[in-house]
């Protein structure tokens, strides 16, 4: 911090994805795997139907794993409570800082 910035608290705020894009990934995901069920059947009735049925496995898989850690990857950054004294240069202090809100001479802060 700055000099002259006193830092009266400090809090990390916390941001998952969104629910409702997951539950639309969800949904999609549950669509595709009701439209290539036809396909699979058909490939196990084949010969090669192993071979095609891990493949498309794996790659449910994969999609399903990137919209489940689209929704749960931590995304945090933390705020302070701050008092900035007058002898701060406030062109130094908001190239450093954003300004999240403003009560009286107690500012919230966090670092750009």
């Amino acid at each position: 911090m700055l000099e002259g910035v006193n830092i009266l608290s400090q809090t990390t705020q916390h941001m998952g994805g969104s629910l409702g894009v997951f539950i639309i990934g969800i949904f999609v995901l549950a669509l595709a795997l009701f439209c290539l069920t036809a396909p699979i059947r058909e490939l196990i009735d084949d010969n090669d139907s192993f071979v095609g049925v891990i493949f498309l496995g794996i790659g449910l898989c994969v999609l399903g794993y990137f919209m489940v850690s689209q929704y749960w990857h931590p995304n945090s950054y933390t705020e302070y409570k701050v008092t900035i004294s007058d002898k701060v240069n406030f062109n130094e202090f908001n190239s450093k800082y954003n300004i999240i809100d403003q009560d009286g001479k107690i500012y919230t802060i966090e670092k750009r």
